[in-house]
């Protein structure tokens, strides 16, 4: 309830703060190209405190779920497909895992996206020059039905893969550290689980996984 309020309370400022930035650009639109940047750079934050203010209450918000029977290969695609991937990142998609099962697919389409986006950052902020790969995959094993994410970024070191999962926790100059536990938090009330593995220089494999679910004959 207080993440609420206070993200009530903050959104009605911004909203005065977004219709005052467009009417300046309006009036002045292109009469200084310095002024232009600076409009950008108010317009792409408060973006960002949008995006911050979502997390917020995703993660305090503790909704019911609404499972519906899915093709898990089909779904995943269609999410990947909608996803904005840089051209220097190659995209392979290994989708032929052949189960449907019931999950919601709103909540799961949020932690998908969110594991991409990571992926496509840690390859993004790289210097190095160097082949891009992100793979996208399914597969069965154990009983659970497995989303994997694989890129060729830049790791995550040890000492902070403990701490990915905390909340408020982040190594990026930007956001509040929520993304990683909401993704946990959203694949643990479908009774599924969470798992990265990560070498610094070589990658990270994060690892969605949901119980159950049947071959298609």
């Amino acid at each position: 309830k207080l993440t609420g309020t206070v993200s009530h309370e903050i959104r009605n400022p911004l909203g005065t703060i977004r219709s005052s930035v467009f009417s300046i650009r309006e009036r002045i639109r292109g009469q200084d190209p310095a002024v232009d940047r600076a409009l950008d750079r108010a317009e792409r934050n408060i973006q960002r405190c949008d995006r911050i203010l979502e997390e917020l209450l995703c993660y305090a918000r503790t909704n019911r779920l609404v499972p519906e029977p899915t093709d898990i290969d089909k779904w995943l695609a269609g999410v990947v497909d909608e996803v904005h991937i840089p051209e220097t990142i190659q995209l392979t998609k290994k989708l032929c895992c052949g189960v449907n099962i019931a999950f919601d697919r709103e909540r799961m389409r949020r932690c998908v996206t969110n594991v991409i986006a990571n992926a496509c950052q840690a390859m993004a902020w790289d210097d190095a020059e160097g082949e891009w790969e992100l793979t996208v995959e399914t597969c069965c094993s154990d009983g659970r039905v497995q989303i994997v994410v694989r890129d060729t970024g830049v790791g995550i070191p040890p000492d902070e893969l403990e701490k990915v999962f905390e909340p408020l926790y982040s190594t990026k100059t930007f956001g509040v550290g929520l993304g990683l536990p909401i993704v946990k938090q959203i694949v643990e009330q479908h009774e599924g689980g969470l798992e990265i593995e990560s070498q610094p220089g070589q990658g990270t494999a994060v690892t969605l996984w949901l119980p159950g679910g049947e071959q298609e004959a």
